[in-house]
């Protein structure tokens, strides 16, 4: 069978210049097939399952967030995804000549190949491979429920009904993938034992849950700042995929905003490039003055310390000292926000200034919490957090790394976060999600809320006339459904 097929796979191309067009059309038919299996495969293994909204989320801002990606992700994209299937292809167009040379006179096969390669088996064919592309790799909720604009019944407008007589500042801390997985078996211990003490009253949630549409970098933001989940528009609306809004959910009210209208400051300070993603966007749509990125980094230092994502995550904070510095010098309430690129999936990029301990993906978990404990325990001493909350939490779950496995052992996952606030509200339940945070932050900073409500959110501190999605259990459903009143929070008809 093996000479047999080694001499079709010859023959097909032996002393021939111009191939038929059967050939041809057959190669370019194996070649999608194999690119949408190949595809399917490669982000199976780089992202794990995700979420529809997720992927056309991306691709709405495509090409410029291609364009401002980790280079190498992008290389490896390209090789498994595009150029790998043009040797798979020759390889299952070998083996095809080899199963027609060796069943070339069974009439059943001849009946097979005829309507494989007629074209409706061709469409077939790739409707087969996309159909196994998708349940591979993409998270569908089924349900019964009516279907109504849930995001609309489920909405509570933002109302500040008390703002504090004398405001705290606020540093948020968004850490990469930063997840609670990571002190429990089979990691080793102690990998964010830096994180145990980084306050005298913290505050932490044993269950912050991931809802869809909050499992992503830009996505996590939004829904911690806005109470909302961040859902794609190209597909359902009058905008072009990848066309690039004026503004990003002008209509709705957000962290900043809030903060904004009461006289704070807002900065925020990222490794990777601002414009990734739409993140800058958002940020100056609702009431950040300030946005530092990669480029900015660039411009202020011609050999800036950088990974393939961006600036490295200890100058980043080395950064944001200097400017803590800066907004307690202007005696003014002010919001600092800070995002790390430390743990970012699939092999992270370890810091300069920490050393390898297990030469695995570990190394830069525990980096990244030694670095946010240096960087809190510094601004106290030097006076920078008198007067300020603090939360550090993870923008996300880990997506697919290069410890999986072990995180695929620890059971149910839930994102790291630790509230630190002057406060003396306490706890009114351990279980929240992303769109609790809004909500939590500002109770906590002296601002009272109309029943603790803020967008799908509900402040997990002291007495409140609302209950978490969190708890709720068709939760996911309903806010995965399509929703004509979130269109019109981007300002659309």
């Amino acid at each position: 069978m093996f000479t047999v097929g080694l001499y079709s796979c010859r023959n097909i191309f032996k002393m021939r210049i111009v191939l038929s067009w059967r050939q041809i059309n057959v190669y370019v038919l194996l070649y999608f097939l194999t690119a949408i299996i190949a595809s399917a495969g490669w982000f199976n293994r780089e992202f794990g399952q995700v979420d529809l909204d997720q992927i056309l989320y991306h691709v709405e801002m495509m090409p410029s967030s291609i364009s401002l990606s980790d280079a190498g992700f992008i290389q490896n994209a390209i090789d498994n995804c595009l150029l790998a299937p043009f040797a798979y292809a020759l390889i299952v167009m070998c083996l095809w000549a080899s199963l027609e040379h060796f069943l070339a006179s069974t009439v059943p096969f001849e009946k097979l190949k005829s309507k494989l390669l007629s074209n409706k088996g061709q469409i077939l064919l790739v409707l087969l491979a996309l159909i196994y592309a998708v349940t591979n790799n993409l998270i569908f909720h089924f349900d019964f429920l009516p279907q109504q604009d849930w995001i609309a019944s489920l909405y509570a407008s933002p109302k500040v009904l008390k703002a504090p007589n004398k405001p705290r500042n606020l540093v948020l801390i968004y850490s990469e993938s930063l997840e609670t997985s990571y002190a429990r078996k089979p990691f080793v211990e102690g990998l964010l034992s830096p994180l145990d003490h980084l306050g005298q009253r913290p505050i932490s949630f044993q269950r912050m849950s991931q809802m869809p549409g909050t499992g992503w970098t830009i996505a996590g933001i939004v829904s911690s700042q806005c109470g909302l989940p961040l859902k794609p528009l190209g597909l359902f609306s009058k905008n072009s995929i990848g066309e690039k809004l004026p503004e990003f959910l002008p209509k709705a009210i957000c962290l900043g905003d809030i903060l904004k209208q009461h006289g704070y400051e807002n900065v925020f300070l990222g490794g990777a490039y601002s414009e990734f993603s739409g993140k800058d966007l958002f940020l100056k749509t609702h009431g950040y003055t300030t946005v530092y990125g990669r480029d900015d980094w660039e411009a202020l230092n011609p050999k800036p310390k950088m990974n393939g994502w961006g600036l490295e995550d200890d100058d980043l904070f080395k950064h944001g000292l200097q400017k803590l510095s800066e907004l307690q010098a202007a005696k003014k309430p002010f919001n600092l926000t800070l995002l790390t690129v430390g743990m970012h999936f699939p092999d992270g990029f370890l810091a300069p200034s920490c050393k390898p301990i297990y030469n695995s993906f570990e190394d830069t978990v525990i980096c990244t919490s030694t670095l946010i404990e240096q960087f809190i325990q510094t601004a106290r001493q030097r006076g920078l957090l008198d007067n300020t909350d603090y939360l550090v939490m993870g923008d996300h779950l880990s997506m697919h790394n290069a410890v999986q496995d072990k995180l695929d052992k620890t059971g149910k996952r839930f994102i790291f976060n630790q509230f630190n606030s002057l406060s003396d509200l306490k706890p009114n339940r351990q279980v929240i999600d992303h769109f609790d945070i809004a909500p939590t932050l500002l109770s906590l900073l002296g601002f009272e809320l109309k029943d603790g409500q803020f967008g799908l959110g509900c402040a997990a501190v002291g007495s409140v006339q609302c209950k978490s999605l969190a708890v709720d259990p068709t939760a996911q459903n309903k806010i995965s459904k399509h929703s004509a009143f979130y269109n019109r929070l981007w300002g659309l008809p």
